[in-house]
């Protein structure tokens, strides 16, 4: 069953030692979208983080999808990190699968269709939990063994250009202990997702995420790749 609205937005990554940025395009101008997506591939960068919303998780339209697309069609090796905002995502089809490195669900999701998981671990491989800024951490524990990935809302979900949560530093270290206590043999991801720049990202990685999703402050001053160098030194 087909999705009836989506509305697209594009993460993509950078790796430095153990630091990933996942620069988000949702925030990347649409008058010369090729001419930034090219730049990004040149830095480096070769996973793509798409989300796919519907009403309610998202409350504003964007409409830089079909640029989008056209931009990232030039590129045959990069693969989607996908984040699934949308009211039935067991319904959640794609074209090329294949491509598909992790897909992501929303915690609400699982605790409402207890197969979830297995059904996108079939269907795409890795698999991970979503969790929104008010939703309590442990409420994953039961889902944990069936993971790869968790990605923690540093911002409602939705909307580009909010501001860090400043309780999100602590939840940040709480996640990562409890995938440590729970799963101490696998080496559960977390992603950090909304707000960050160059005033919190060495406390987001030292409280123990492995990547951070960054839009606006990515293209609001020098060029991506510059201010991917400044992140990264």
């Amino acid at each position: 069953m087909p999705l009836r609205r989506r509305r697209f937005t594009y993460h993509l990554t950078l790796f430095s030692k153990m630091k990933t940025i996942l620069p988000s395009t949702l925030a990347l101008p649409s008058y010369n979208t090729q001419k930034y997506v090219d730049e990004l591939y040149n830095s480096g960068i070769r996973l793509i983080h798409l989300d796919l919303m519907e009403k309610p998780f998202v409350s504003a339209d964007w409409n830089g999808e079909h640029a989008m697309l056209l931009a990232l069609a030039k590129y045959t090796d990069l693969k989607l990190d996908v984040h699934l905002m949308t009211n039935n995502p067991s319904d959640f089809y794609f074209q090329h699968p294949e491509s598909i490195d992790c897909i992501n669900v929303h915690l609400k999701h699982v605790h409402e269709n207890k197969s979830l998981l297995q059904k996108m671990r079939r269907k795409f491989g890795k698999v991970g939990i979503v969790i929104n800024p008010d939703e309590e951490l442990d409420s994953i524990n039961s889902f944990i063994s069936e993971i790869d990935s968790v990605i923690l809302m540093s911002v409602e979900p939705g909307k580009g250009g909010q501001t860090f949560l400043s309780k999100s530093f602590k939840r940040i270290a709480e996640l990562r202990a409890l995938l440590n206590t729970m799963s101490p043999h696998r080496d559960i991801c977390i992603t950090v997702d909304g707000g960050v720049n160059d005033m919190n990202i060495d406390r987001i990685f030292e409280n123990g995420a492995n990547k951070v999703v960054i839009g606006s402050f990515l293209f609001s001053e020098m060029t991506p790749s510059t201010t991917l160098r400044k992140l990264l030194s």
